[in-house]
């Protein structure tokens, strides 16, 4: 009677761990997409902040950063002490700090965080047409770029979660 006890309780445990595996696997999806999804709002935020209202950017980076929900408010706030205090050099070294210290690696491709670390030459640009044209470009990569995230998380989210249900009763199966 113990060892169907020690075994229920085994098998219990085996597939409550693989089910949040699969469940932890389907939030970094969710993550990245949310992610993007702010990135662009952020832009057109900046563009407004920055280019219409000549906002010093220090001060536009903290007040995005307000309005942001994801590891993204980190990064924004992290290169707006950086600009206060003129530390780093250039704004891109500031912001390839922030972005590299603040950013999950484990969500994020290594090109992801090229194209956002190139990114800065929007944010910091003396040439108000050009940072303009320059935010508009990204902003639309970002838009892509969220749409892909979007499309992952909505055809591969359930997926990995169901993946680690079934793996989980595969084990019990396997060592019962």
């Amino acid at each position: 009677m113990t060892l169907l006890v020690v075994r229920l309780a085994g098998g219990a445990l085996i597939l409550t761990a693989c089910t949040y595996t699969g469940i932890m696997a389907e939030g970094r999806l969710k993550r990245r997409w949310m992610f993007f999804e702010e990135l662009c709002e952020l832009f057109g935020y900046l563009e407004r902040e920055t280019v219409y209202h000549r906002t010093p950017l220090d001060e536009a980076l903290s007040l995005a950063a307000e309005r942001c929900r994801t590891e993204l408010k980190k990064v924004l706030l992290d290169a707006a002490e950086g600009v206060k205090k003129k530390t780093g050099g250039e704004f891109s070294e500031i912001w390839e700090k922030a972005v590299r210290r603040e950013l999950d690696r484990g969500i994020f491709a290594e090109e992801t965080i090229q194209v956002i670390l190139l990114s800065s030459k929007a944010l910091c640009n003396p040439d108000v047409v050009l940072q303009k044209e320059l935010i508009s470009q990204y902003a639309r990569r970002f838009a892509q770029m969220e749409a892909d995230a979007e499309e992952d998380y909505r055809s591969k989210g359930g997926l990995f979660r169901k993946l680690g249900t079934a793996a989980g009763i595969f084990l019990i199966l396997l060592l019962m």
